[in-house]
């Protein structure tokens, strides 16, 4: 039975459920089918992007992974080798030019950053992990 048929299946099921699991199982399902169609990575693809994750995902016998997810570890990767020019100090420098003496650091740096870059929660997590640690991310 392919997936499309499985999921055609599912859905009349969820057709004849009260109006809230209805709703509930239809966002599962749209978020399987996201999974499903979405271009997935394998191990050797990984080895010429990321060769540490490679050797993680055949540790943890992982045969693929969804493209998003590298994608958004590769915006983080970007903070640890540094742009030509750059050094500790002057991405400290940057960061604090960002966020001053916010409370909330990271929150001020996507709304200054969004509408300039493509992920502003990913860059600003990013560079907050390479300047701060990652100890702000329990702060909550």
């Amino acid at each position: 039975m392919s997936v499309l048929s499985k999921m055609n299946a599912i859905s009349e099921k969820v057709a004849s459920m009260p109006t809230f699991n209805r709703s509930m199982v239809a966002n599962e399902l749209v978020i399987i089918a996201r999974l499903i169609s979405e271009r997935r990575i394998t191990a050797a693809e990984m080895e010429g992007i990321c060769p540490s994750c490679a050797e993680k995902m055949r540790a943890h016998g992982i045969a693929s992974v969804p493209e998003s997810v590298v994608a958004s570890s590769r915006k983080a990767d970007k903070w640890k080798t540094m742009p030509e020019g750059w050094t500790r100090k002057s991405r400290r420098e940057y960061w604090e030019s960002l966020t001053g003496d916010a409370e909330h650091k990271v929150t001020l740096c996507i709304d200054k950053m969004t509408g300039h870059i493509d992920d502003p929660g990913a860059f600003c997590a990013a560079l907050a992990d390479r300047v701060e640690g990652k100890e702000w991310r329990s702060e909550r």
